[in-house]
């Protein structure tokens, strides 16, 4: 077991030193937009979650477009930083209820989560799937303090 484990280690390390290039730049940092930027501690922990479902943040070509927001419940209201989560489903139709339960542990330790329901390439071609994805941070961002969001820490997944 231990010399097959090695063979595949040995295997996965050629491949990313034959995909590196000679002179290539390392992939950049992440660095905030703002310079601001808050940690969640891991220790806080918020035992409930609400879960606002079907959130209309877009009409385009006579579809709704919704969100699914899961919200920790606090006693202390404040801005929260916020992960914007685009399923991935290969630009085709989206089952966005199925990740809800884990995204709600994302939840649970002080995040905002929102799920974005995109065009499908069925009913609109590439870029429209993008173009719904902007239109989603733009909603959060416009309507920041109602869903508590900190405008300055949006993450998109």
């Amino acid at each position: 077991m231990k010399r097959y484990l090695l063979t595949i280690i040995t295997l996965a390390a050629a491949f990313v030193l034959a995909d590196a290039q000679p002179g290539q730049k390392p992939f950049p940092e992440a660095k905030p937009s703002k310079g601001v930027y808050e940690v969640v501690k891991q220790d806080a922990f918020f035992p409930t979650v609400s879960y606002r479902n079907d959130v209309v943040y877009a009409t385009k070509d006579g579809i709704d477009l919704h969100l699914q927001i899961l919200t920790p419940n606090m006693g202390q209201r404040k801005q929260l930083p916020c992960i914007l989560y685009v399923q991935g489903s290969a630009w085709m139709k989206q089952n966005v209820y199925s990740c809800v339960p884990n995204m709600a542990r994302f939840a649970s330790r002080g995040y905002v989560v929102a799920v974005v329901e995109y065009r499908h390439t069925g009913i609109g071609p590439f870029p429209t799937q993008t173009v719904d994805a902007k239109t989603a941070v733009r909603y959060i961002r416009k309507n920041a303090r109602r869903l508590g969001v900190d405008v300055n820490n949006i993450f998109i997944w």
